[in-house]
């Protein structure tokens, strides 16, 4: 994180009218302050927070001019999205309202970039208040965290892609109780029970199975979980209609 020190400024009663203004002085240093400062940083005045008409940009630096513009109707439609790389569509005017009424800064979202090979940087973009009716904007580098997040989205996509053009089944459960945690589309058409039971329903895999094939699944998830190596077997599984249908689960253990 960049430090920044900056000159002494008269202090104003929060009570006193002149709080409220932007006065040519202070207008002058939140210029020169986000001209030198080594991150992104954009300043929105709000004359009359209740009347976007009023709102001003007093300040942008190059980086924040490049990701989010320099007039009011840009920075109102910033194009921010979530920690996990889903469109967020923040609502900019309740936003910066929020952060002018609380007196405290709010993580936006995430702009730029969009995934790892568009060779464009992602920044974390937080909104904090500041004197004279003023909401500031940063932007900090997040290029890795973001490309990350998209990249583990688009495996998982993949995966249920690929599992579902196989009619092979996904799946995830607690390895204490064997509860299933996820199963993938598949399940529902290769054993016709609702999505919804696989998951909801308490000791569903056991339930489904018969007595010697769920020792056999046990003992291999218990074997799986001990010394962490992967697993494949056969066994079965009764279907929504009763018939026994053979498969071969594969078993690995993934710490979260």
């Amino acid at each position: 994180m960049a430090s920044l020190n900056v000159r002494k400024h008269e202090v104003v009663s929060p009570s006193s009218p002149a709080s409220e203004a932007l006065s040519p002085t202070l207008r002058s240093f939140y210029r020169q302050l986000a001209a030198e400062f080594p991150l992104g940083m954009a300043i929105v005045q709000l004359r009359d927070p209740g009347d976007v008409r009023t709102w001003r940009v007093v300040a942008a630096n190059a980086l924040a001019s490049q990701e989010i513009g320099s007039t009011v109707e840009e920075f109102l439609a910033i194009p921010a999205v979530e920690k996990n790389g889903i469109s967020k569509g923040p609502n900019p005017k309740q936003v910066f309202r929020r952060i002018h009424t609380s007196g405290a800064a709010v993580l936006l979202g995430y702009i730029g970039g969009g995934n790892s090979e568009s060779g464009k940087r992602s920044y974390a973009l937080t909104g904090f208040p500041l004197s004279g009716d003023c909401v500031g904007l940063l932007l900090q580098d997040a290029t890795l965290r973001v490309n990350t997040q998209w990249d583990l989205l688009r495996t998982k996509m993949q995966m249920r892609e690929i599992s579902e053009s196989l009619c092979a089944i996904l799946w995830r459960a607690h390895p204490d109780t064997l509860e299933f945690t996820y199963v993938s589309k598949a399940a529902e058409e290769i054993f016709g029970y609702w999505l919804e039971r696989w998951s909801k329903e308490t000791g569903f895999w056991k339930k489904h199975t018969e007595a010697e094939d769920w020792e056999l699944v046990r003992a291999t998830c218990a074997e799986v979980a001990a010394d962490g190596k992967p697993r494949q077997f056969e066994c079965g599984m009764l279907t929504a209609r009763g018939e026994r249908r053979q498969f071969q689960p594969a078993y690995e253990w993934r710490r979260n």
